[in-house]
């Protein structure tokens, strides 16, 4: 269940983070700072799909393997009571 939360509210949050067109933090958009050459919107954008995209595979690979322990366990059950 922890980890279902956990990966609807990164994916949610980094969606947002991902689609939206003004930074959410001022302080780090007054510092004038653009890391390789990226606004800090873009930047702000970039972070985003990162945590959405490939967070997104680690959260559904932690899935498949909880799904796949489980579906072994449960024939193993099977087995013993049949």
């Amino acid at each position: 269940m922890c980890l279902v939360a956990t990966a609807i509210v990164s994916g949610a949050l980094g969606a947002l983070m991902a689609f939206a067109t003004s930074p959410w933090y001022d302080g780090y958009a007054s510092m004038g700072m653009a890391p390789f050459g990226l606004t800090p919107a873009e930047d702000q954008q970039f972070a985003g799909l990162l945590m959405w995209v490939p967070g997104g595979l680690v959260h559904a690979g932690a899935a498949l393997v909880l799904l796949r322990r489980l579906l072994i366990d449960q024939a193993a059950g099977a087995r013993h009571a049949g």
